[in-house]
């Protein structure tokens, strides 16, 4: 656990089968090489990402906080990893990347000024997204698809690049 006004730093290293639980106040900072795999993530507070090679592996993310890739940093959620962000945000920072290979974001906001990269099969569903950036499918089908009413509010780039993009019923603006 992870208390107000606390950090957990994560450098370099994996954390393997335990759950973590980051209270409103704190922070965990994934800096470099980091991982956190085959558990949960209940982050009320930050989850602040920096530096390359970060994963989230076959983890269960719940997000009522933020959790924000700054600026050169890079987040893959793969292997069947989700992030249930309602009541939260995702922002990713100008350039910055994060990158879904067979993992999903849904409910909540989803910012993206840097680079949003499916590789493998992702989704973003029942969000709404805010993209002055790239948002892009290399590989797999990536979806954006709400249930209800929500806005993917565009003034950079989406596009399919190698992969397949499917938006069903999501307002463009």
């Amino acid at each position: 656990t992870v208390d107000d006004g606390a950090t957990l730093t994560v450098n370099g290293a994996t954390i393997d089968g335990n759950a973590i639980t980051n209270k409103s106040g704190g922070t965990v900072a994934l800096t470099g090489s980091a991982a956190l795999k085959n558990k949960t993530l209940n982050n009320s507070g930050h989850v602040n990402v920096s530096s390359t090679g970060n994963t989230f592996d076959n983890e269960i993310i719940t997000n009522t906080g933020l959790i924000e890739v700054l600026a050169n940093g890079a987040l893959t959620i793969d292997q069947g990893s989700s992030v249930d962000n309602t009541n939260g945000q995702v922002t990713v920072d100008g350039n910055a990347t994060l990158t879904l290979n067979n993992a999903g974001i849904n409910h909540g906001t989803v910012t993206n000024s840097g680079t949003i990269r499916s590789t493998g099969g992702g989704a973003i569903d029942n969000a709404d997204i805010n993209n002055t950036g790239l948002i892009e499918s290399t590989v797999g089908i990536m979806t954006i698809d709400p249930a209800g009413t929500h806005t993917l509010t565009n003034s950079g780039t989406v596009q399919a690049n190698g992969g397949e993009l499917d938006i069903t019923s999501e307002l463009v603006t």
